[in-house]
């Protein structure tokens, strides 16, 4: 009995059992606190990858090359999420003879020194922490091929293959250059203004487009050989885009578009510079590039570098209730105290809303202001205080149908300095014709 009531005792306490999970390899890591991963490999090669100018940005050079790549930061925070997760443990202790070093360098000096096998064993691979002799201070083992990853020639897919190194809302001025001429905005508060040819605003949507095109459409493949020195020796085509550092410094990125290398491919170069910054050649500091692409050449299409692609649609960017009077000719229409322009106000509500709500069917900019025909009526718009806010020349005009064998569309040609907008209208003789009769109200 009493051997029976001690075996009871025995097992019936809970018993302590040693943890079986192990201790973070990097301790309290914050992936955050990383500003550059060197990486040398068994073989003796060498990368960096280094946070860039601006937020989110990292930089790579392989090898003995400065001619740096934007990084895709996902693989950078990946990896660097891989490295957080090792917990060290009962690991293979022999020896990794083909394993990579890599150094995470911080703020003030470096956060840790990893040796990363890249030789697996029974399908996981192994990493150990290393102190500043080389000794083994900890072991993990993981389930993803982290060597693998270092490869140089897995390192060269870490390069991102977007044509914006930045989120398009940061774009802050856009230029696109065709031979002597370009178009060129910047951004002013939530809108954009053009520059150059003309200075007048420009459409945010169109301005922005560009940022959101770039951001959107990738690179083909990369072109390590540089090939003929003659694919860049007058780019037909530049964009230039800039956004500004935490430094509030100006980086601009710029594309050139080379020769075409079939039907379907062509040839780009893409540069990151500080232009803020000059070398000693006088030339802007370059950060990373030049890179040597290969895209498709229909994406090509969707820069414009023609100054009335990114023209607003609608001949004013003010409300119709910002108008307080008309002239036509010599003749002024007034708006009453009841809002209204008397006998005269189908026809200036219905002229109001073409000039400043409906968009144009194509926009043209002219070199000149263009002399009006005799059936032209020219359209002075007074807002408060009698100053004038806009002046239009409207005529008629119309749109070739899109079906064979069909009329044309009658339109309304209005002509604002030296922008000229074509707005589908049925009855646009009809209304001409309304407009004209007010001058002769007088």
């Amino acid at each position: 009995m009493a051997a029976v009531l001690g075996g009871l005792v025995w097992w019936t306490p809970p018993r302590v059992v040693a943890p079986t999970a192990g201790v973070a390899l990097l301790g309290t890591f914050a992936a955050s606190d990383v500003r550059s991963i060197r990486v040398t490999g068994p073989d003796g090669s060498a990368a960096s990858i280094e946070r860039g100018p601006l937020d989110g940005v990292w930089l790579m050079s392989l090898g003995s090359t400065t001619n740096r790549a934007v990084v895709d930061g996902s693989r950078v925070q990946g990896f660097l999420r891989l490295l957080a997760e090792l917990q060290s443990g009962d690991a293979d202790p022999r020896p990794m003879p083909r394993a990579s070093i890599v150094t995470l360098q911080g703020p003030s000096g470096p956060l840790a020194t990893l040796a990363i096998d890249s030789e697996l064993i029974a399908g996981r691979g192994r990493v150990a922490l290393l102190d500043q002799t080389g000794k083994v201070l900890r072991v993990a083992a993981t389930s993803e091929d982290l060597g693998g990853l270092l490869r140089a020639d897995a390192l060269n897919e870490w390069r991102s293959k977007v044509l914006l190194a930045w989120s398009p809302e940061r774009s802050s001025s856009l230029l696109l250059r065709r031979g002597d001429k370009g178009v060129s905005m910047s951004r002013v508060g939530a809108g954009w203004l053009m520059s150059a040819p003309v200075q007048m605003k420009a459409d945010p949507g169109a301005a922005q487009g560009v940022s959101l095109w770039l951001a959107n459409a990738a690179v083909d493949r990369f072109v390590d050989d540089a090939g003929s020195p003659d694919a860049f020796a007058k780019p037909a085509r530049t964009v230039v885009i800039a956004t500004e550092s935490s430094e509030r410094r100006r980086v601009e990125q710029r594309i050139e578009l080379g020769a075409e290398l079939d039907a379907r491919s062509s040839l780009i170069r893409i540069t990151g510079v500080d232009a803020d910054a000059t070398e000693s050649s006088g030339a802007a500091r370059v950060l990373w590039g030049p890179l040597l692409a290969v895209v498709q050449t229909s994406l090509l299409a969707g820069l414009s570098d023609e100054a009335s692609a990114y023209l607003p649609k609608t001949s004013f960017d003010f409300p119709p209730a910002d108008v307080a009077s008309v002239r036509v000719g010599a003749f002024t229409v007034a708006r009453g105290a009841d809002g209204s322009f008397g006998a005269h106000d189908a026809t200036v509500r219905t002229t109001l809303k073409l000039l400043t709500e409906v968009p144009a069917a194509s926009v043209t900019l002219l070199p000149a202001p263009p002399t009006p025909s005799g059936d032209a009526a020219r359209v002075t718009l007074i807002g408060l205080g009698s100053a004038t806010i806009g002046a239009a020349t409207l005529e008629f005009d119309s749109i070739a149908s899109r079906t064979e064998g069909t009329p044309s569309v009658p339109a309304l040609r209005v002509t604002v300095d030296r922008v000229q907008r074509v707005i589908p209208l049925e009855r646009a003789r009809e209304l001409l014709a309304s407009v004209r009769a007010i001058a002769a109200s007088n």
